[in-house]
């Protein structure tokens, strides 16, 4: 039996790494001649230029309705589902398979009902997005969900190896899960020598989990013996007001710049000396691939999944207790101080960046979703 349809569940459009995985994985799946069927409630990956247009690629999309009553991704979820049924209906089973890239629980429950096979992706560690969460009850409910949904599920990519950990705890049959990293490099930049700006960067997403607020304070330390630095933001979110707010409260607005969300971020890297992610949990991380990429230096905070594994713990970067503020403004003092020291960790961690490579990482996801439809049990 051979796979020849892939059902992808998108259904609400968000900016950062998750759209790059998708469009990649996408286009390596129509070169294999898989047909390839979106379902997402948006069309701006209707308008993406970087979507390869072929007849093996459909994309199923319809416009939002607004809901008052219940959050967008709740919403956006509901309308996919619909979609999906109707999808599902005029499918061949025996050679198709849904993967569930987002708010994967109702597909998940949906294709049981169908009996059709299907495979969750999963994006982050669930304990410790439980764990940091500001909405306990709403998380804490989520996590029952997870618990008694995923067991449903005919296998589950997540996208490190310590997300897998965490995810064991709810699967009972620990072979549905597997560990692929995201297909995120199109290919491993040669890096010359670079004038380097007295200048910090993080990027990402204005939101708890990426805690910037934290590396603001962490910054305001580090300033205040180094006051030639600056602090460059790349990203915007919900956090936004109150990021700027804090940043007025310290006296820091010429010091830290917020440049909003940009294209292209390879600029900033190479002209930064150093790059920080200070957040409470990731799933991967792949700004920490953009940083090695582009050889520079990294401080990521010690995430049970994440960071950590793409620096090869400290040998390719600095890794700092999460939420520690001295520990994270010494580092930053330290790396600078260093320099060499931390140009030698970031050689050592651009050795493994193959793992990242759009070939090499798509290939596994196929592999794994011609095993789930082949099997009867993983």
């Amino acid at each position: 039996m051979k796979l020849k349809k892939i059902i992808i569940i998108y259904p609400s459009f968000e900016r950062g790494g998750i759209e790059n995985i998708l469009v990649n994985l996408i286009n390596y799946l129509v070169r294999k001649k898989i047909l390839i069927e979106i379902i997402t409630v948006s069309n701006k990956l209707k308008n993406s230029k970087l979507l390869k247009t072929s007849k093996y690629l459909y994309i199923n999309s319809t416009k939002e309705k607004k809901n008052f009553f219940l959050t967008n991704r709740i919403n956006s979820a509901l309308q996919a589902a619909k979609i999906l049924i109707k999808t599902i209906k005029k499918t061949n089973h025996k050679n198709s398979i849904i993967f569930s890239m987002q708010s994967s629980m109702i597909p998940i429950l949906i294709s049981k009902f169908y009996k059709i096979k299907i495979v969750a992706r999963n994006a982050e560690d669930p304990i410790s997005s439980f764990v940091y969460s500001g909405k306990k009850i709403y998380s804490f409910v989520i996590f029952l969900l997870r618990f008694l949904i995923y067991n449903l599920s005919d296998g589950i990519i997540t996208n490190s190896y310590g997300s897998k950990k965490s995810l064991e705890v709810f699967l009972l049959n620990k072979k549905k899960i597997c560990a692929i990293y995201n297909p995120y490099l199109k290919k491993i930049n040669i890096i010359n020598n670079t004038t380097r700006k007295k200048q910090i960067l993080a990027v990402g997403r204005f939101c708890r989990q990426k805690n910037f607020e934290f590396l603001i304070n962490a910054f305001n330390i580090f300033s205040k013996k180094n006051p030639d630095y600056k602090l460059i933001l790349l990203g915007d979110g919900e956090y936004k007001e109150k990021i700027k707010k804090l940043i007025l409260s310290l006296d820091l607005n010429k010091k830290i710049l917020l440049k909003g969300w940009v294209k292209d971020t390879n600029k900033f890297f190479l002209e930064s000396k150093l790059f920080v992610i200070p957040s409470l949990y990731e799933g991967l991380g792949n700004v920490v691939i953009d940083s090695l990429n582009n050889n520079t230096p990294v401080i990521a905070s010690k995430c049970k999944s994440g960071p950590r594994e793409i620096i090869k713990e400290n040998k390719g970067g600095y890794l700092v207790d999460v939420n520690n503020l001295n520990q994270t403004a010494n580092k930053m003092k330290h790396c600078i101080n260093n320099y060499k020291e931390a140009l030698f960790k970031t050689k050592y961690g651009r050795l493994y960046l193959n793992r990242f490579l759009i070939k090499n990482s798509s290939d596994l996801y196929l592999n794994f979703l011609n095993k789930v439809l082949i099997k009867k049990k993983l």
